[in-house]
């Protein structure tokens, strides 16, 4: 049966809830960042003072040691850039309306043709058809949306892929399929789309991306 539009808002408005929680522990995240930044520039300053006292003391020894410490800390100093100016682009997108989440649970539902919601445990799922990659048989499989655990939204933890006819690989039992692993989907650079998708309230696109992963090999 399907999910009725106040169940669909409801689910809406408890993401959009997550997604708010997720935004605070960003802009905590990027306090972190900001520091990580500065506190080498200010490194970098009193190495600056060190060396004036050196150069008027001709005191070389220091003046290399105080040099080799100054391009250590500009060697750090690009990646904590990167990540600052990766974390200010995360930050330009506005939190999805429950309105726009509730217009994509609808296409969800449209097409994978059934979304279910698990009450007590939180969760949203759709299942896939029956896979067979390359002459072997994995069975179907369940994509679950742990919404809980969008606040936290580290790495996969939000997402999982429950093998429904379990077919293992005959080395482990935690190995259902080539990219899941005790049933976390391990998506490898597709998990940087898959949480932009989420981040943007795009949850058919979330549940398609998971889909494109579990139905084909590297």
């Amino acid at each position: 049966m399907e999910l009725t539009d106040k169940q669909l808002i409801k689910i809406a408005d408890s993401i959009r809830q997550q997604l708010q929680l997720y935004r605070i522990q960003q802009y905590s995240d990027l306090r972190t960042l900001i520091y990580n930044v500065s506190f080498p520039q200010g490194h970098l300053e009193m190495i600056r003072q060190a060396l004036d006292k050196c150069s008027y003391k001709n005191w070389l020894a220091a003046a290399k040691k105080l040099t080799l410490r100054a391009q250590k800390t500009l060697r750090d100093l690009p990646h904590a850039i990167s990540q600052l100016e990766h974390a200010f682009q995360s930050l330009d997108t506005e939190i999805p309306a429950t309105r726009d989440i509730y217009e994509e649970l609808k296409q969800t539902q449209d097409e994978f043709g059934k979304l279910e919601y698990d009450r007590n445990e939180n969760t949203l799922s759709v299942c896939t058809e029956p896979i067979e990659l390359e002459d072997v048989f994995l069975g179907d499989f369940q994509i679950q949306l742990q919404l809980s655990q969008l606040s936290a939204m580290k790495n996969n933890n939000f997402l999982k892929i429950i093998a429904l006819d379990a077919h293992p690989a005959a080395c482990n039992d935690a190995v259902t399929h080539p990219h899941v692993s005790d049933e976390f989907l391990c998506a490898g650079d597709a998990v940087a789309s898959i949480q932009t998708a989420l981040t943007n309230g795009r949850i058919c696109d979330v549940f398609t991306d998971c889909l494109g992963q579990v139905v084909v090999f590297p």
